[in-house]
């Protein structure tokens, strides 16, 4: 009856502290949903950072495009400015050439308007015949008089034909001044079209970058809102970490106290079996089979 009260008081501790991994059972359950948890918060987290990286990058590209396009921009508007006062300086030039140009073509205007070539071909006809006819004295003064009245034509026409010199000169120099005018304002053009298109592109690449700022705020805000529950959460994991592992560290001591305590009731017990059977011996009793197992342990 002993030995069958010392079986049921080993039961009875067996039941109690059976509590405790039972305990540690919920706690685990806990942990693995807040791992799973976590496990989803982390990549939502790492997707939203990696988006705002992008977003980070793009923008560090664009800005990096917007300077090159600002120094060409600034570039080609120097330049505008530049051609433009080589192209004033041309046209001021040109507006005083035509000025000259019509002056002189008025004091050509009010000359006499003589043929200088047909005049000097007929002073060399009259000079060779001249020189080649035989004729009388009186027809040879009235030739060199003719002579003498074209080359008076000649000379006051000198003026009528330096003018017209003038004339042509002036009118070749203003041809190359057009022209290089005309090349000017085409520069001109060129350049503020490029200025334009860089100011353009530039303005349009400013308001990218705001908009994917905009972006990136976003995207990081929402980075931070899912590191700060990652972060709760993880924090609750490391609590209960703690708590699992006082309780895991319980668990050993109650077992191995349970353990000790069964061995120790254990040997109690064969000792009594030990004793009833040597007091039947010496009594003369017959032994039974669980008395010959007590002597056996």
């Amino acid at each position: 009856m002993e030995q069958q009260d010392k079986v049921e008081e080993i039961q009875q501790k067996d039941k109690v502290e059976e509590v405790v991994p039972q305990d540690l059972s919920s706690l685990k359950e806990e942990v693995n949903q807040i791992k799973k948890k976590l496990d989803e918060i982390n990549e939502v987290k790492e997707d939203w950072f990696s988006k705002k990286e992008e977003y980070s990058k793009e923008i560090s590209e664009i800005i990096s495009r917007v300077k090159v396009l600002k120094k060409d921009r600034n570039d080609a508007t120097s330049q505008v400015k530049v051609l433009k006062k080589e192209r004033d300086e041309l046209n001021e030039k040109i507006s005083k050439i035509i000025g000259s140009l019509k002056g002189l073509n008025e004091k050509k205007g009010s000359g006499p308007r003589v043929n200088v070539s047909s005049l000097k071909s007929q002073i060399e006809k009259i000079e060779s015949q001249i020189e080649t006819s035989i004729m009388s004295f009186e027809k040879e003064k009235l030739l060199n008089k003719q002579i003498k009245d074209l080359k008076k034509q000649i000379n006051i026409n000198k003026e009528t034909v330096e003018v017209s010199n003038d004339i042509s000169e002036n009118e070749i120099e203003l041809n190359k001044l057009k022209k290089a005018a005309e090349e000017k304002h085409k520069l001109v053009k060129e350049k503020a079209d490029l200025s334009q298109e860089k100011h353009e592109q530039l303005i349009l690449d400013s308001k990218t970058v705001d908009v994917l700022k905009k972006k990136e705020e976003e995207a990081y805000n929402n980075f931070i809102k899912y590191k700060e529950e990652f972060t709760k959460y993880n924090d609750r994991l490391k609590e209960l970490l703690k708590i699992l592992n006082k309780g895991n560290q319980k668990v050993k001591r109650v077992r191995k106290v349970k353990k000790e305590n069964r061995e120790v009731v254990n040997k109690k017990v064969v000792q009594e079996q030990q004793k009833e059977a040597e007091n039947k011996i010496m009594k003369g009793g017959k032994l039974t089979t669980e008395d010959l197992l007590a002597f056996q342990k």
